[in-house]
């Protein structure tokens, strides 16, 4: 800044408030701070019952099964082939071309199919 001085920093007049209503308003600030914090815990907690209840339903899609069901293996309704020996080729409508690329560290991704 321009024409910024210890002199002009000097007898710049500076509002500060009595230590009575410096303690009201750290009074303040420590409310909001706790309400923050019990904020933030019912949020990790309420996420944690959320977890718990996708994983409990995601166990019944898979243990209970739904009217027309029917059980089948793998390679009865999907084209299971070892590596690149007998590769198939990759087609943009059917069933998806699944691959090693497809699996990531959270699940299978087949956005990168074909």
């Amino acid at each position: 800044m321009k024409n910024l001085s210890n002199a002009a920093l000097s007898e710049l007049a500076v509002s500060i408030p009595l230590p009575p209503e410096q303690r009201r308003i750290v009074g303040i600030l420590d409310e909001a701070f706790d309400g923050i914090a019990t904020a933030n815990a019912n949020a990790e907690k309420n996420l944690q019952n959320a977890r718990a209840v996708f994983e409990s339903h995601l166990q019944a899609v898979f243990t209970q099964r739904g009217d027309g069901w029917v059980e089948k293996r793998l390679c009865d309704v999907y084209d299971v082939r070892d590596g690149t020996h007998d590769s198939p080729k990759y087609h943009p409508t059917g069933y998806p071309l699944v691959t090693s690329k497809n699996l990531k560290r959270n699940g299978l991704d087949l956005a990168t199919s074909g």
